[in-house]
């Protein structure tokens, strides 16, 4: 029996297979975040893991990630660098993603991620962050408080955390690229909390520059602020941001006088 074109099964097309996505784990490092964690979490359940590290918590945070499928361990604090490096350690997935409890990934930025890691350079060992922070209401694009050059995202085998507390940053060896999409920072602390932040920080900060050496001069107690506050407020364009740009603009002004004047005070004052 002659079998017709029409009879004959047809041929099947071959879909070639999409590229595999590189793994992500998203690290937090944790203390009473219990109003924080979830949203926190949400904004990165994308991710093939997601990592908590907790300083032993008395609230509901650790059960709180928990719920929202983090896996939690329990590490004293010792520092902000060496908690995050901690956090860092223990991923295992070929990309990590570093973040506060105060933190989210938006989902443009979201899109951008998955979308280098479909289709990953292998150049590139790390990637640049849009960090938008709300201050008193206001998302800062102007000023020091935005920054768009944020180091949170990097392959696990070519990076560690490094600099002085409390401002320690992520260091990524190699290539860097941008990605589209907000990190948002909640900043949502009134005045009165954030200049008792600025107090502990530049306490922290004055001690760690001590030990590596460095001396303050009266010029650096005068100096530094006012160049903070001109690169903030003018260079930086937190003016566009009204009055709370320029109340963010002195808080830092606030911040650096007390980092120099401490380190001065160490080696100048006897006691």
């Amino acid at each position: 029996m002659t079998v017709s074109n029409a009879d004959r099964p047809a041929a099947q097309t071959l879909i070639p297979k999409p590229p595999r996505r590189e793994t992500v784990t998203a690290y937090v490092y944790a203390y009473n975040e219990e109003d924080k964690i979830a949203d926190c979490l949400d904004s990165v359940a994308w991710c093939d893991e997601m990592i908590v590290v907790d300083s032993y918590s008395t609230d509901r945070t650790v059960e709180i990630a928990r719920e929202h499928g983090a896996h939690v361990m329990e590490h004293p604090f010792e520092g902000f660098r060496e908690q995050s490096q901690f956090a860092l350690d223990q991923v295992t997935t070929e990309w990590g993603l570093s973040l506060d409890a105060d933190e989210r990934v938006s989902p443009e930025l979201r899109l951008s991620i998955e979308r280098a890691l479909a289709d990953p350079d292998p150049t590139v060992n790390g990637y640049r962050l849009k960090r938008v922070t709300r201050h008193l209401g206001v998302y800062f694009r102007y000023g020091t408080l935005f920054k768009d050059t944020t180091r949170r995202l990097a392959r696990t085998a070519a990076c560690r955390w490094i600099g002085d507390n409390p401002h320690c940053r992520l260091g990524i060896d190699g290539k860097l690229e941008s990605l589209d999409g907000d990190f948002i920072h909640l900043r949502d602390r009134n005045l009165a909390d954030q200049c008792q932040v600025y107090d502990r920080y530049s306490t922290e900060k004055a001690e760690a520059m001590w030990e590596r050496g460095r001396r303050a001069s009266a010029v650096d107690v005068v100096l530094r602020p006012l160049v903070r506050f001109i690169r903030s407020y003018f260079i930086r364009q937190g003016f566009r941001h009204g009055m709370v740009g320029f109340i963010a603009a002195m808080e830092e002004v606030i911040y650096v006088y007390y980092k120099y004047a401490k380190l001065w005070e160490k080696g100048n004052v006897a006691g």
